[in-house]
């Protein structure tokens, strides 16, 4: 028979039982509220469709570019750059390297404020020479046909007239009066075979000796060869009384300046 002890005994372990699942799932419900609390809110995923995107450089100006470049430099400890206005700016140290690299004047080298390449036209082939009243004289020759006056409506030729064209005359005694004259243009010399020497050519007449006449320059004194001989500022000497231009291998051009006056070709 059920006894009264027993239904006590029971009942408290009911009891108890229920007690220690009550306080296990008031822990539990308390653990869920905490991870959630530390745990970031999501929001609902939409089923739109997403798509990447790849930005192009292009639409970056170009003054952004500068400008994002000078506040890179300038926050590095290493560069400095000063007066920037929107173009490349040197440092001084680049400045110096650059002013050295530039060319330097020939020494020696006497240019005309005017100086300039000569561009005008001159044949060669069919330049001529003449002496003449202490001059010398470049020409050209050109043939016309003519008929006398009693004739003058006949188409037959009488007699063949030539003319001369003179391109350019050289004093035979040039006056040297101490003191030198500039150089103009590139053209300094007529060579020997009536073409035109250069102040830059000096390798193709220094295989030329000193007694060798290469032309005559533009004041009019002759042109030899290569020489050891000591020579003035200008690039000659006086030789048997008259005065020569020489060729110097050590020198870049053929001379510096002019003793007399030169003549415009």
């Amino acid at each position: 028979m059920f006894r009264t002890r027993d239904f006590i005994l029971f009942f408290v372990t009911i009891v108890f039982l229920l007690m220690a699942i009550g306080a296990t799932l008031l822990s539990n419900f308390k653990s869920d509220k905490t991870n959630d609390a530390s745990l970031p809110k999501l929001s609902p995923v939409s089923d739109l469709a997403y798509e990447a995107v790849i930005v192009s450089n292009e639409s970056i100006s170009r003054s952004e570019k500068l400008a994002a470049m000078k506040q890179k430099i300038a926050e590095s400890s290493d560069l400095i750059i000063k007066n920037y206005d929107g173009e490349e700016v040197l440092t001084e140290e680049e400045l110096n390297d650059a002013e050295e690299e530039q060319e330097e004047p020939l020494a020696g080298l006497t240019l005309c404020n005017s100086y300039s390449n000569y561009t005008g036209h001159w044949p060669a082939t069919l330049i001529k020479t003449d002496t003449k009243e202490g001059l010398r004289i470049f020409y050209i020759e050109s043939e016309t046909l003519s008929t006398s006056p009693e004739t003058a409506s006949s188409t037959v030729p009488v007699s063949m007239v030539i003319t001369r064209d003179t391109k350019l005359q050289l004093s035979l005694s040039p006056y040297i009066n101490g003191q030198s004259n500039c150089i103009s243009q590139d053209v300094i010399a007529i060579a020997n075979q009536n073409s035109l020497i250069r102040n830059n050519e000096v390798s193709l007449y220094s295989l030329f000796g000193e007694e060798t006449l290469l032309g005559y320059a533009l004041d009019g004194w002759p042109i030899y060869g290569s020489t050891e001989r000591p020579l003035d500022d200008c690039g000659g000497t006086m030789v048997s009384g008259g005065y020569r231009y020489y060729i110097d291998k050590d020198r870049e051009n053929i001379i510096n300046c002019f003793v007399s006056v030169p003549a415009n070709i």
